[in-house]
């Protein structure tokens, strides 16, 4: 009973640490947020792809019943985050292409992940803050005919209207390369060789000398 009682008094000392910690933060100034946001940032950098619990957000959604987008470059859709709430879209392509996905257009602290596939364990690409408070993340290479999702939400309990942009970029086209021909030129003598007096006729004036080499 006296351990017991001992380990209760523990437990109650902690939640009210903890408790006392929640009120700190959510009456932190703008700059004290700013910092802890930092700090977050540093923390995923570190780490690496974290996912956030789907019980700590307001899941209007999961990957597998994601929104279809359509197609990369077709036009922006747009839609509102609630509290702690998010939203995913799927999109595909026809052609392999250097994709951009983008919510700079959006009122709100917003994130943004990219991910390669639904079953992943993890995001491929995560953004915060790239365009001000707003999210983009470039530079994502994408093969013809995949489906890539991608996960919109704010920055902890950040809400706001999003318009959500999937560009897209052609590979340059690779150089063509000039055919060697089965003859040379001296144009030092004026010679030229034999298929190219064939080519312009007995009229073309040319002297013609086959290349003996």
């Amino acid at each position: 009973m006296k351990s017991f009682t001992k380990f209760f008094l523990t437990f109650a000392m902690l939640m009210s640490a903890v408790f006392a910690f929640s009120q700190d933060y959510q009456s932190m100034t703008p700059e004290e947020a700013a910092f802890h946001k930092a700090l977050e940032q540093q923390k995923t950098a570190a780490l690496g792809p974290v996912t956030a619990p789907s019980s700590n957000r307001n899941v209007t959604n999961d990957c597998s019943t994601a929104i279809a987008y359509g197609n990369i470059n077709d036009p922006a859709v747009t839609g509102t985050i609630a509290s702690s709430g998010e939203e995913w879209y799927s999109f595909t392509g026809a052609d392999n292409m250097t994709v951009t996905v983008s919510l700079c257009n959006s009122d709100f602290d917003t994130k943004l992940e990219v991910w390669n596939d639904c079953g992943d364990a993890g995001y491929a690409y995560y953004n915060d803050d790239n365009c001000g408070v707003q999210s983009e993340i470039g530079g994502i290479p994408f093969t013809a005919g995949d489906v890539m999702y991608v996960k919109v939400y704010g920055f902890g309990s950040s809400s706001g209207n999003y318009e959500l942009s999937i560009t897209g970029v052609l590979p340059p086209p690779s150089a063509t390369p000039i055919a060697s021909f089965p003859f040379t030129i001296d144009f030092e003598s004026g010679d030229f060789p034999a298929e190219i007096q064939a080519a312009q006729g007995a009229d073309a004036g040319l002297s013609v000398a086959a290349d003996a080499a």
